[in-house]
């Protein structure tokens, strides 16, 4: 049991596999370890590439929205840009 374990360690392709398999799991630029957390990097990106999707969605409901429809133009222009129509008084509430 003990000589072929001996004659197993002896075996030239036994070095060399483990040689390549410590220098790409641990010494290459891409070893296992770059390797999660490049994955986590990929999962990381994909989830804020579906949040921004949703937002270019919103936001082209939006721009339609202000180009077609006059009742959210004017509440747009009311709310950023303080438009009054005449007669009406505007007053700007502060927290400070």
């Amino acid at each position: 049991m003990v000589s072929k374990i001996i004659r197993g360690l002896a075996n030239p392709y036994i070095w060399i596999t483990l040689g390549v398999l410590l220098w790409l799991g641990l010494l290459d630029n891409y070893n296992w370890l770059e390797q999660y957390r490049l994955s986590q990097r990929l999962r990381q990106m994909r989830a804020q590439l579906e949040f921004y999707e949703k937002e270019i969605a919103i936001l082209r409901q939006e721009k339609e929205a202000l180009q077609s429809d006059p009742y959210t133009q004017e509440y747009y222009a009311r709310q950023h840009y303080w438009v009054k129509r005449k007669g009406e008084k505007v007053y700007i509430l502060s927290n400070h």
